[in-house]
């Protein structure tokens, strides 16, 4: 025998968010641990900033200094960095008769780091190993002038980035071919990023002295390939792509404001927006399929780090962080996110924790457990509050 027990109206309000959420705490995993982690600074230095991780978000690469680190690293003496969550900030070293280097870009198992470095010289793109330390890339001609790497495959065997030889050209670094021009054609100015398996890259094109930057693709098959404007806009710029290069993402003019946006072969461009406030916004990372994406954004106040997703659009990092359950006791602002993992639990990037500005690793839940976890929550509280006014 059974019979129906009709619960007044506030315990069914209560029952309706207890089942949510008792739903979504158990639908988590044991590795759903939710952090965000100072990396540190070197010794003797003032900041730091997260440039680039591997997919899995266990080796991070960067920068520490003295100087702003929102304001770039003029006459800096910054070091390129390598951080683990066990051994925590290696310093990376400078090229010979250098006084600060960078590191952009990461293999896939950690091994690798690409980047940039002063040289007695003009800077020099580099390619680091433990085994090998810092090695010059060389330059495009004898009479060149510097080259930079932004960016490195996944096997660690292509780095990208740009030279100047009179003009500016995109370059790939391979051990067999050494520093080259991507593509012949002129006005491939420089390369960003490169997808994991070494097939796509994206980059900036200028057609002519004095025009007006665009965002391109880059294949062996397809050459360089626009990736357009929106009808209000004059200029693109992309800045990171998914693994297999099939999702792009970058900032570009919306009449006169600039949003980040999402590309894809099927959609072109598509505006991703603005956090509430914000007046600018720029993507600089995107996980695996595309479905999260990181950058940062300005409103009063300076920049803030932001997060889009397909379910919540474009939120503030701090929000979406708190949303997912991570503690900020410390952190007085996030700055800006600099990349996201394959997997869209763990971001990165730069913000001020305890007066200190460095880079910081923050870890959340897989995206659709909590975010529908919140949606489910105001269901809810809708339903029974409908059932409340209907009874």
């Amino acid at each position: 025998m059974s019979r129906l027990v009709v619960l007044p109206t506030n315990h069914r309000l209560i029952l309706a968010i207890f089942s949510v959420i008792t739903a979504v705490q158990y639908g988590r995993s044991e590795a759903d641990v939710v952090s965000i982690t100072p990396i540190g600074v070197l010794s003797g230095y003032a900041s730091s900033r997260a440039h680039s991780m591997t997919p899995d978000g266990a080796v991070v690469v960067g920068w520490s200094g003295n100087g702003n680190p929102e304001n770039g690293l003029p006459g800096d003496p910054g070091r390129a960095i390598l951080w683990t969550r066990n051994g925590g900030m290696v310093n990376l070293g400078v090229l010979p008769g250098g006084a600060k280097s960078l590191a952009e870009g990461v293999s896939d198992d950690g091994t690798v780091v690409a980047g940039w470095s002063e040289s007695s010289d003009r800077e020099r793109a580099f390619r680091w190993t433990a085994s090998t330390g810092m090695v010059d890339l060389g330059k495009l001609s004898p009479t060149a002038w510097s080259s930079f790497a932004y960016d490195i495959s996944g096997d660690g065997n292509i780095i990208v980035g740009d030279a100047d030889d009179y003009w500016r050209w995109a370059t790939k670094w391979t051990a067999s071919s050494g520093l080259q021009r991507i593509d012949p054609q002129f006005g491939f100015e420089s390369a960003y990023a490169i997808s994991d398996d070494g097939r796509v890259v994206i980059g900036s094109y200028r057609p002519a002295v004095g025009a007006i930057d665009s965002g391109v693709r880059w294949t062996a098959s397809d050459g360089i390939v626009s990736l357009g404007t929106f009808p209000t806009g004059l200029s693109t710029l992309p800045t990171a792509l998914n693994a297999d290069g099939s999702v792009i993402v970058g900032s570009a003019d919306v009449g006169a404001a600039t949003h980040a946006f999402r590309w894809t072969l099927s959609t072109g461009l598509i505006d991703l927006g603005v956090p509430l406030g914000a007046s600018y916004s720029s993507a600089q990372g995107v996980n695996s399929d595309g479905s999260v994406i990181v950058g940062l954004a300005i409103a009063i106040g300076g920049s803030r780090g932001f997060v889009w997703t397909e379910s919540g659009g474009p939120q503030w990092l701090d929000d979406y962080l708190i949303n997912a359950g991570v503690d900020l006791t410390g952190w007085s602002r996030l700055a800006g996110a600099s990349a996201v993992s394959a997997d869209g639990k763990t971001i990165i990037g730069s913000g001020v924790y305890d007066g200190v500005y460095q880079g910081f690793v923050a870890t959340v839940p897989e995206p659709s457990t909590w975010v529908m976890g919140a949606s489910g929550i105001a269901w809810a509280l809708w339903t029974a509050s409908y059932r409340r006014r209907r009874a």
